[in-house]
């Protein structure tokens, strides 16, 4: 679904927060539209887990999927950034400390962590290294997810827990959210983004951009996909009109 906050009114908004509450049970509930289960069982499970729903955003470089976690955070949600859950676990998992530097050399490491710029100067030469950062660090990211997602629904913590990832779809992580949005812009406004924040030429922001999964890949894999085309106001708006949406949605689930 691609969101467009003013295409929806109040009743219409509730009518699909239902219709995609219903829809979704299956893939909360594992077994239970099978025969022979415990409804009551299935139905309780179901409200404790739509109490607190897992929301992933995902999008690729300059498509602004940081501000609308910014967004979302302003308006109630509990957001963990799983770049910054894979630095402390970098910096500070010993397991994870002594592998990076048995593959990459001891030298990467000084006594205030990893020295990222030299790491990245190594992996974006060459992808077999990044494919081998990768593996050494996603399990860890994905089990603390996991656990950060448990920790909220079981305390009932709020209506949604977002998490902030590039790579959703590509490290499996989508298995454990109940939604994904994707967060998309134009190639030329992207471009122009990523020259603007990080002050790289254009030939460097598309290599960056180009470097990662198509777009279109994961708009196609996502459940929402925000147009972020049109300045921060409209952005505001949009994710406003999806959080109050994913909000039904988990009022829905609970009366099903």
């Amino acid at each position: 679904m691609i969101v467009e906050h003013d295409k929806i009114d109040d009743l219409m908004a509730d009518q699909l927060a239902h219709d995609i509450a219903k829809k979704s049970r299956r893939k909360w509930i594992p077994g239970a539209n099978q025969g022979g289960g415990d409804t009551r069982e299935a139905g309780r499970r179901l409200r404790q887990i739509m109490a607190t729903l897992s929301v992933g955003i995902t999008g690729g470089i300059g498509s602004g999927k940081t501000e609308a976690c910014r967004i979302f955070e302003s308006l109630g949600a509990a957001v963990f950034s799983a770049d910054l859950i894979a630095r402390e676990l970098i910096d500070k998992n010993d397991a994870i400390r002594k592998k990076i530097s048995k593959t990459f050399g001891s030298e990467l490491y000084t006594p205030a962590g990893l020295d990222r710029k030299r790491m990245a100067q190594l992996v974006f030469r060459d992808e077999s290294l990044q494919e081998e950062l990768n593996a050494i660090v996603h399990p860890a990211v994905l089990l603390e997810m996991e656990r950060l997602i448990k920790e909220a629904k079981a305390r009932r913590s709020g209506p949604l827990i977002v998490i902030e990832a590039a790579l959703i779809f590509e490290s499996g992580a989508e298995r454990m959210l109940d939604f994904v949005i994707a967060v998309d812009a134009p190639a030329d406004l992207r471009t122009a983004r990523v020259m603007a924040r990080d002050k790289s030429s254009r030939v460097e922001a598309h290599r960056r951009i180009r470097s990662q999964t198509p777009s279109p890949t994961i708009n196609r894999k996502a459940d929402f996909v925000i147009r972020n085309t049109a300045g921060l106001d409209e952005l505001e708006r949009k994710c406003s009109f999806l959080y109050a949406l994913l909000c039904r949605i988990a009022d829905a689930g609970n009366t099903l």
